[in-house]
Formats: structure tokens, sequence, C-alpha cells
């Protein structure tokens, strides 16, 4: 089994490299909207996003995000259910 390196940074700059990123928005009329989500941790240098509301995962990633709601590869998805339990 891998190890993942799970940290925690500055949630302030998580947002705002999410946003840069496309991750997330600033505008509040997006569903992706900042202020919907909380920082969780950062885990192997991709930050970790859960939403307010529905409790749903974001992972940052580059280019996009993965939904974690939606992930259903296995492969992807083992990596993802190790990375998400540092919630």
């Amino acid at each position: 089994m891998t190890s993942t390196k799970m940290e925690y940074r500055n949630a302030a700059q998580a947002f705002d490299a999410a946003i840069a990123a496309g991750v997330l928005s600033a505008d509040q009329s997006s569903e992706r909207y900042a202020g919907a989500y909380m920082y969780m941790c950062t885990v192997s240098g991709e930050d970790q996003f859960k939403n307010i509301t529905t409790r749903q995962y974001l992972r940052s990633l580059t280019p996009g995000f993965v939904d974690v709601g939606t992930v259903t590869e296995y492969g992807l998805t083992q990596k993802l259910s190790s990375a998400v339990r540092c919630f």
C-alpha cells in the first residue's frame, strides 16, 4: 500500500489557488462558489475541499478537479478512498 502525505496549509492560500485554477469560483451565483466550501487538508500536494451544505468533497487537480461523488473508475476510487481518510 502506498502512503499518502497529508498536511495542512494556509486555507486562504488553498482557496486562492483553487479559484485561480478554476476549481472553485469567486462568483456567488456559481455552483462552485468558494464560500460554499471549506478547506479540509492537502493530500500528496492536492488540496481537498468539502461543500458545507452537501458534504460532497472536491480535490483540486491541475488543470481541473475531481468530484468525489462521481468517481467510478476502480483505481481512482481506491486512491480517493485513501485520500479522504483525513476527513
